[in-house]
């Protein structure tokens, strides 16, 4: 019936005109032209969802993905400093520099890494290395170096 008078009203040239709701609790009106659809609209959000949605998730797994590689940063620069420190002050587990490297291996918990023990001007100097290889992210080198007197 609402979509009657709007069509009227269209002949007529009045679309600017209010038209009056029926039947509502209190009387109100609005133009026409906020009955009248000229396209439909259904199925615009789920569009938007999967043009947004591998973004949006890229996104998160990229962030997750950079955490592990933080972590493993954080790793990599306490086992070197670990491990300078337990040749530093001649604990058991590291009487030598190769029984050094492979402590500090052990406490990194991360396979494929590497140390090198050396002995310098501080101390013992213990240079760690890795590579995060990521789900998301390009190979990321990590190296951490710890010095212990």
């Amino acid at each position: 019936m609402l979509s009657d008078q709007c069509q009227r009203m269209e002949k007529n040239n009045a679309t600017t005109s209010n038209v009056d709701i029926v039947g509502a609790s209190t009387s109100w009106s609005r133009p026409c032209k906020a009955y009248v659809r000229e396209k439909s609209e259904s199925g615009s959000i789920a569009i938007e969802f999967a043009i947004i949605c591998p973004i949006l998730l890229m996104l998160i797994i990229a962030g997750l993905d950079l955490g592990l590689a933080l972590l493993s940063a954080n790793r990599l620069n306490f086992a070197a400093e670990a491990g300078a420190r337990c040749q530093a002050i001649g604990a058991a587990p590291c009487p030598n520099a190769a029984a050094t490297a492979t402590y500090a291996a052990q406490i990194a918990q991360l396979d494929g890494a590497s140390f090198v023990v050396t002995q310098s001007a501080c101390g013992v100097h213990i240079i760690g290395s890795w590579s995060y290889e990521s789900m998301v992210l390009p190979t990321i080198p990590i190296s951490a170096a710890a010095c212990y007197p």
